[in-house]
């Protein structure tokens, strides 16, 4: 099992419409995109931007998501529409090293270099390294750099010591590189791999075997001797390293084993993770929560890739070829480039500049709103080493047809001639319809006008947030809703649809009414939303007995109602229809008891790799285990009740527990470990897993046509019929048990601000939305909108079909109905129960009975501990309450666990 230690963890997923600043007079509007994260972080830099530049004012518009939202589609028709609907989005855009040859081709880029070489105020000296030329090909300049980070060769020199080796270094070549890899990899008695020498991130698909590469090579693939440059794939020695590669693939040493701990690999080019952590906070840097600062020291070395180069993600600013506006987006962009918190949202450390500070530690800033502050990276020395070597962008805007050759060498059994023949053809190939595109000029959408209202209208303003793991998106959706609302209702002119920001202390209390993407009642301060009882028994558009069975129930508290449910988010099971036609097992379409599913998982042992097992659990909080465990019969916690009953030593529990954790023992299912902090630390537990006969998850539903995102709320997804959907990957509940069934879900429903002005208007505003839930790319939580005519339309009747048979079993008086994660009501209750699983499953627990009696015990006496303390409220942000309560929770956690 890997485990990791993070300074934080926070996953926020929000969701947030385009931004609104009116142009006063005559002023330049400049359009900016900004992720749906971010807005509230950059805010106060363009509050100072325009301060600074009078005349100019410039408006934000959001998509979802970090860096470049536009994806590589190997439709290359499809990609260049997503690449022109993007640059029409705005005049200043982020970019990142995705960006390539296909979007300046196009053009879709405004070429930056008459700006740069007129400005005195810009030097590309002011950069690190060559930055500066990081998005320069072709005669142009395509962006501006903003920030970076350098992925090299992280080796553990025990390791190679160990084996007498010599320690890896630029002069490296490949053949050194593999023998080493092959030296260091470790095997069991059957010769099976336990441990490989080498991990590159992404394998033989990924990015950095690209980087990696091309460092080994040592010189360009670009043919710059046309105009505009195309890949130049000829020589043979870049075909000989493709061929070492593959040939060392095929020896079985990039077959990683799915229990691996990546800490313990002695070579590996790669985070692990994809990224770094970030943690937000609303006002300075004393409130980041405790046991969260230190950062635990590695043996590991960092060096250069064999061959002396390193792989870099730059991100930056481009500026769309459609602006009216240029001179203003590059006053724009220079200005950004140097803001701090600007550069941490871009996903990237470092910044591209010189001498611009950034924030790497919790503090820093003057404490004036929010502050974003991210860890990770490399050390200073090793930075400037890997930016000096680095692989930038236009070093790499060809490199993808490396993948692309080794894909097809995997695949065909061609030599890497052949593939990297057929990879140039593919690529110019897509390049020509990239030329065909620049012969269509694109223009940036015009800015959003301010509406007026009429004599005597309103104005409600609505938020939308997601909250736990689950990403909404689909701005556009609530804006429509908003927009119908406000035709059809007398008093209301207007809604603006808008999203609490990251750190913001008061994140809903501007709002009307919001939306939340998960349950935010067992946490929720009750005196910041009004009981909705008299507005919905007076609403004959809203009646609870068309709810669900137990819907209703989950946003009740203390007698009253404090939310309107709308979609619900159920845990389900993801079937790889391909593995269980081979292992001759039948789709479970119309459900399954647990004995199917014990026969199921032990034919589909057959079938998936040996390392891996048929079914994996990938959700940290542990709830799908928490779901099987109760259809086996057992309830560790009991969420109906208030407080949560905890009870792992019931016997029925303790069977439950033992069958399931069992089942884990003897390879049929593998699971990530909960967040821990029983320590007083903050650890995850990841056990890396590859292909699946079965997943469990609260994402996309794949029924073979139409689609519904659990979770995803509006505009979660496509719902076109068979629109990116797998057909190997179908949708299946749990099995039901004997005497009891379980479904854990999650729930998206409308709250109503108690600070509102106008909270009659808003709640009618919710109800019309409640009303349309049908509309929405998930499960509605009313039986009337998951049978309507315009569910099945969009989202198909395998989708409608499905939804009522979660709906049915929900219905059962045997079902319970489990939180989607268990321990957001106790703070990390789960935490010493999931400890005795992992111990079990790694054959460390010699009596299980006893095991779950003390972690009941320390449980138990941590919520007591925890019960006791005072909750801050909101509205004491400020004055260091939660910081303290952070560190009573800690303490309460350090005296449970002596």
């Amino acid at each position: 099992m890997t485990t990791r230690h993070f300074t934080l963890i926070l996953l926020m997923l929000l969701t947030l419409s385009a931004g609104v600043s009116s142009a006063q007079n005559n002023d330049v509007v400049i359009q900016l995109a900004v992720s749906t994260l971010s807005s509230e972080i950059i805010e106060p830099a363009i509050e100072t931007f325009e301060a600074s530049h009078p005349g100019i004012q410039v408006q934000l518009v959001t998509y979802d998501g970090f860096g470049s939202p536009v994806q590589y589609n190997d439709d290359a028709e499809a990609y260049q529409d997503d690449l022109a609907e993007y640059f029409r989005m705005a005049d200043v855009l982020p970019i990142d090293e995705t960006i390539a040859s296909e979007a300046t081709r196009a053009g879709y880029l405004l070429d930056l270099s008459p700006l740069a070489s007129s400005d005195p105020d810009y030097s590309a000296a002011n950069f690190r390294g060559e930055l500066a030329n990081a998005f320069s090909w072709d005669f142009g300049q395509w962006a501006v750099p903003l920030s970076v980070d350098a992925t090299v060769l992280t080796y553990l020199p025990e390791a190679f010591d160990a084996a007498g080796l010599t320690y890896p270094d630029a002069s490296w070549t490949l053949d050194d590189l593999l023998f080493a890899a092959r030296q260091l990899a470790q095997f069991d008695s059957s010769g099976s791999m336990t441990l490989p020498g080498l991990w590159i991130q992404g394998g033989s698909s990924g990015n950095l075997i690209q980087s990696l590469i091309m460092s080994l090579y040592g010189q360009s693939i670009a043919d710059d001797m046309v105009s505009p440059s195309v890949p130049n794939y000829s020589d043979p020695a870049l075909a000989d390293l493709l061929d070492a590669w593959i040939a060392f693939q095929e020896e079985g040493y990039t077959s990683y084993p799915a229990d691996m701990d990546i800490e313990q690999i002695p070579m590996r080019i790669g985070s692990g993770f994809g990224g770094r952590a970030i943690f937000v906070t609303a006002g300075g840097g004393d409130d980041a929560p405790p046991g969260l600062q230190e950062v635990e020291e590695s043996s590991t070395v960092d060096a250069l890739l064999p061959g002396g180069r390193a792989d870099l993600s730059v991100n930056g600013y481009a500026i769309s070829s459609g602006t009216s506006n240029p001179q203003a987006a590059w006053e724009l962009i220079k200005f950004l480039i140097e803001q701090p918190n600007v550069i941490q949202l871009s996903g990237a450390t470092h910044s591209a500049l010189v001498n611009t500070p950034t924030q790497d530690g919790f503090g820093g800033g003057n404490g004036d709103g929010p502050q974003i502050f991210s860890f990770g990276g490399l050390s200073d020395d090793m930075l400037e080493a890997a930016v000096a070597g680095g692989l930038m962008p236009a070093d790499m805007r060809f490199a993808s047809g490396i993948t692309t050759a080794l894909d097809t060498m995997s695949s065909d059994g061609v030599d890497a001639r052949t593939a990297l023949d057929e990879a140039a053809v593919a690529f110019n190939e897509r390049l020509a319809v990239a030329d065909a595109r620049a012969t269509i000029p694109i223009a940036v959408n015009p800015p959003e006008a301010e509406q007026v209202l009429a004599p005597g209208e309103i104005e409600l303003t609505f938020g939308v947030a997601a909250g736990g793991r689950f990403s909404i998106g689909g701005d556009d959706v609530w804006e429509t809703l908003g927009d119908e609302f406000a035709a059809m209702d007398a008093e209301v002119g207007r809604v603006n649809v808008e999203l609490p920001g990251l750190g913001s202390a008061n994140n809903t209390d501007n709002f009307d009414c919001y939306y939340s993407g998960t349950n935010l009642i067992p946490s929720l301060d009750l005196d910041t939303v009004l009981g909705l009882d008299p507005l919905i028994f007076s609403d004959p558009a809203i009646d609870p007995n068309d709810y669900i069975p137990g819907v209703f129930e989950q946003v009740q508290l203390n007698g009253q109602t404090w939310a309107l449910p709308i979609q619900i988010s159920p845990l389900v099971l993801t079937i790889n229809t391909a593995l269980f036609n081979e292992a001759g097992v039948p789709i479970p379409t119309d459900g399954w008891s647990v004995s199917e599913f014990e026969d199921a998982l032990r034919q589909l042992r057959n079938v998936v790799d040996t390392d891996e097992a048929p079914l994996q659990f990938n959700d940290i909080n542990a709830t799908a285990l928490m779901n099987l465990i109760a259809v086996y019969g057992g309830l560790p916690f009991d969420t109906r009740t208030d407080p949560v009953t905890v009870n792992f030593t019931d016997p029925a529990t303790m069977a439950a527990i033992q069958q399931v954790l069992d089942l884990v023992k003897d390879g049929y299912i593998s699971y990530a470990s909960a967040i821990n902090t029983s320590d007083g630390n903050l650890e995850i537990s990841i056990r890396p897993q590859g292909d699946a006969a079965i997943v469990a998850g609260q994402g996309v539903l794949n029924l073979g046509g139409g689609r519904g995102v659990f979770g995803g709320g509006p505009g979660g997804g496509s719902n076109a019929a068979g629109d990116g959907v797998l057909a190997r990957n179908l949708t299946a509940p749990f099995p039901t048990g004997t005497n009891r069934n379980a479904v854990a879900f999650d729930l998206g429903a409308l709250y109503l601000s108690a600070t509102s002005q106008h909270p009659e208007a808003c709640y009618r505003l919710m109800s019309y939305i409640a009303n349309a839930a049908d509309m929405l790319d998930s499960m509605p939580a009313r039986m009337s909108l998951i049978n309507s005519d315009r569910l099945r339309s969009t989202q198909g009747d395998a989708t409608a079909d499905f939804y009522n048979t979660m709906a049915s079993l929900m219905s059962q008086s045997g079902t319970i109905l489990l939180p989607s994660d268990v321990s957001i009501s106790g703070l990390g209750m789960t935490s010493w129960l999931l400890d005795v699983f992992d111990r079990y499953t790694a054959d460390e627990v010699a009596d299980l009975a006893t095991e779950l009696q003390i972690a009941q015990q320390k449980t138990q006496d941590y919520m007591a501990c925890v019960a006791n303390l005072e909750e801050p409220t909101r509205n004491q942000v400020e004055d260091g309450s939660f910081q303290q309560y952070f560190e009573d929770v800690q303490a309460c956690q350090v005296a449970a666990n002596a």
